[in-house]
Order: structure tokens, then sequence, then C-alpha cells
């Protein structure tokens, strides 16, 4: 679906987005008839989840072949090895997943089976996905252009032609730290004018093994001087004032967060996150200061 193109040029702004039709389908669902199909599949998106996926499957025959080569008389043996063993598959199986997922990535509109297959695989692997999210993260590409905007900003770029959403970036604290969320949406206005940012502060809380709900009771302009009005956006719920964003994480590790959020009828977004290596603050300044290398929408 070819996106509205204005007459006048705008900024380029940085998140990275599949320009797709909306996604109703659960990531669990193996029903792929009612997700958008790209007309024309890139070739090398699938050739390199190919890639990836056939080295997942050599892991584990290896790994099968090397436990039967070892063979035991012993059975407190066999089963004394066998336990680290599928840590190790595991662990091994997730690094060249999320590979091969960030390789999809390098294209400009991302294959959307390919990328819901990786993260299905993914889930497999972490069955408390929820319980590894502390750290400070930037959303690196989201299902939907908008979709940051709309679920997890305050909403302002939303429709607004003069103003766009250039990054989104997280921070989350672990337990003995509260369990804070803090956001920052970076925006850029057209003209020459500096980027600027508005922040978005509260708490979150675990849902079972793989939710999580942020309440977001604070947000304020970049120099803590105002609060930021949260614009009404249709299937994003705000109670009493405050913004409450509702996820499931499908996948987490130190190098990535894979999160779904859907809306009332079942229809939903997918985002994937990477974490700020120089931490939220310092990368804050950056975006502030600086031209971004890579950019996410065009």
């Amino acid at each position: 679906m070819e996106l509205w193109q204005p007459a006048f040029a705008l900024p380029s702004a940085s998140l990275r987005t599949t320009r797709a039709a909306p996604l109703p389908a659960n990531i669990h669902s193996t029903s792929s008839s009612s997700v958008y199909q790209q007309p024309s599949p890139q070739r090398q998106q699938q050739t390199a989840l190919a890639i990836g996926l056939a080295a997942v499957a050599s892991v584990g025959a290896t790994s099968a072949g090397s436990r039967r080569r070892r063979r035991t008389n012993a059975l407190t043996a066999r089963k004394a090895s066998s336990a680290p063993l599928k840590v190790v598959e595991k662990a091994e199986r997730a690094k060249i997943l999320e590979a091969a997922l960030l390789q999809l990535f390098q294209d400009e509109e991302p294959d959307i089976l390919s990328v819901r297959e990786c993260l299905a695989r993914l889930a497999k692997l972490c069955p408390k996905p929820n319980a590894v999210i502390a750290g400070d993260w930037i959303i690196f590409w989201a299902s939907r252009e908008g979709a940051v905007d709309k679920i997890f900003g305050t909403g302002i770029t939303v429709d607004n032609g003069w103003l766009v959403m250039m990054e989104f970036l997280l921070r989350f604290t672990d337990k003995k730290g509260g369990r804070i969320c803090e956001g920052a949406e970076v925006l850029r206005k057209v003209g020459p004018f500096p980027n600027s940012y508005n922040t978005l502060r509260g708490t979150y809380t675990a849902q079972g093994t793989s939710g999580i709900t942020i309440t977001f009771d604070s947000v304020r302009d970049q120099a803590d001087e105002k609060d930021v009005e949260v614009k009404d956006v249709e299937g994003v719920v705000q109670k009493n004032g405050e913004k409450v964003v509702e996820l499931n994480i499908i996948y987490s590790s130190p190098q990535i967060i894979a999160m779904q959020w859907a809306d009332e009828s079942g229809e939903c977004d997918f985002f994937v996150m990477t974490p700020c290596a120089v931490g939220m603050n310092t990368e804050l300044n950056k975006l502030l200061g600086a031209e971004r290398s890579r950019f996410f929408f065009n």
C-alpha cells in the first residue's frame, strides 16, 4: 500500500517500519491468510532467513549426534550432561535467529511474513520473556508507520504533517529499582528547527510470564517545565489522565526485545527494540545535537 506523499519535502524521520496493512493475527497464529503479504517478497530476505533457519536446524542435529556418540551405560550420567547441553543449544539457536531477524531489517521494507516466522521461533526459546527487560532501549523497528506515535508517544505527531517522530527510547528498571519506566519521544518539526523531545514517566507491572502493563502518569516537555497533553487516540487506553500501554513480550535477551500490542478487535502491531549502548541520556544528547547515520522511514 503506497502512502500518501505530500508535495513539499518532509524531514527524514527515523523509526524503521514496514509499510504494511493492519496485522490482525496474533504472533502465535498459524494462519497467514489475514496477514498482509507483499506482492513481490524480497528474495534476499528469504534467503537470509532460510540460511538462519538451516543453521538453527544444524545446531540441533549436531548436538543430537554428539549426544549419541557420548552414550554411556550410566543413566544418571546421561541426565546430568543433557540438561546443560539443552541450554547451550537454545542459546546458540537464539543467537542465530536474532542475527537473521536483524538482517531482515537491513531492507527498507522487510518481508512481514519472514519477520513473523523469526519472532515465532524466538518465542519458543524464551519461556519467561518479561523477566529480562531492564535496561535502556530504542525502538528499532515497528510493523506499521505511525504505530509507535500512537501506542507509546503523546500522539501529537499523529495526523500532523509538520511534526514527525524521529526515535522513541525506553528505560526499564528491575524490581529492585521499583519497576520504573521512562520513555522519550524525539521529535522533528518541518523547517529549520532543532529536534526536541517529550518525556513520559511511570511504572510497569508484570502480567504472567509474558505480559507487562505500562502506566505513564507524568508527561513533560524537554525542559521539564510544563505538562504535555496526551492526545486521545483510538484504541489506546487512557485512565484519569494516565496513558496505559498493555504489551505482550514475545522474546527478550540482552540484544533484542520483541513486543506485541493488540487492540480490542485483536488487530496487532509488533515492535523490536535494541539496546542503547551509550545509555538513554547520552543517546538523547546525540539525537538533539547531530544527524543520525541511520533512518527508519523515508
